[in-house]
């Protein structure tokens, strides 16, 4: 149920990759963290577009909440690097797409960002 506490109070700080369902979360949600939560964001993401579907729903004045948005990335760029045969295994179920980035961007150097992000919370 989203709509129940789940608090914890050992949990001091989160991140939320992008996240989808945000548009879910009942309003004023968000404004209850109990954790210091930064969201990220995939600047090229088509599947959960920020500008659409994060950005909106988090506001600006919610204490303990932060939104970063990691350049040439997209939502598939935080996951781990793929191996060289990955690409031809995933054409095979149409989904090369899982280890594709935009040109010009190395996955390690999306991955090194993420982590900048993660290590100033």
């Amino acid at each position: 149920m989203i709509s129940g506490d789940y608090s914890d109070e050992r949990v001091m700080k989160s991140v939320a990759i992008a996240p989808g369902y945000v548009p879910a979360v009942i309003p004023n949600a968000l404004t209850g963290l109990s954790a210091d939560t930064v969201i990220v964001g995939a600047e090229l993401d088509k599947t959960i577009p920020p500008q659409l579907q994060i950005k909106p729903y988090i506001g600006e004045n919610i204490n303990n909440l932060h939104y970063q948005e990691v350049a040439g990335a997209s939502h598939f760029s935080f996951m781990q690097n793929c191996k060289p045969q990955a690409i031809a295994i995933l054409e095979e179920e149409d989904a090369a797409f899982v280890c594709e980035e935009a040109e010009n961007v190395d996955r390690r150097s999306l991955h090194q960002s993420l982590i900048e992000i993660v290590e100033q919370l």
